[in-house]
């Protein structure tokens, strides 16, 4: 039996789709910026996810969790000028980010915790009492 490549579901860690990149790039190329770089890794109890915003502030940062999707999206807006003020080179506009990322396990929505220090946002997701491995006793009946 031949197998036709795509009918069959792809997957990559954290529900990535094959075409984010492409996707990300056409963004990237129609509204003049650029997306933000984004680490995302994860430990036996935690995910963890860096993303490297510079010049955002802190408080046009919105981080939500939505089942099991962390989207983080900011606004940086351009500087006005003052009266008599004029441009003479401008490369920094206002810019808008927004990033996705499907998250491997349930996590404790309770104990999330971002920060942002030196433009990098970070946010620390511990995973769910329950989505932790348990050791299991093995008992001789004898």
């Amino acid at each position: 039996m031949l197998l036709n490549p795509w009918m069959i579901p792809w997957t990559a860690p954290f529900g990535a789709d094959p075409f984010a990149e492409f996707e990300r790039e056409l963004g990237r190329v129609f509204q003049g910026g650029r997306e933000p770089e984004l680490d995302v890794w994860t430990s036996e109890n935690a995910v963890r996810v860096a993303l490297r915003a510079p010049g955002y502030a802190p408080e046009a940062i919105d981080v939500t969790l939505d089942g099991d999707v962390l989207s983080l999206q900011g606004t940086r807006t351009a500087r006005a000028l003052a009266e008599g003020e004029r441009w003479h080179g401008r490369e920094r506009e206002g810019e808008r980010f927004a990033r996705r990322v499907r998250l491997p396990f349930r996590v404790e929505q309770d104990r999330i915790a971002a920060r942002y220090e030196n433009g990098v946002l970070w946010v620390d997701l511990p995973r769910a009492e329950a989505e932790r491995a348990k050791k299991i006793t093995v008992h001789n009946p004898s």
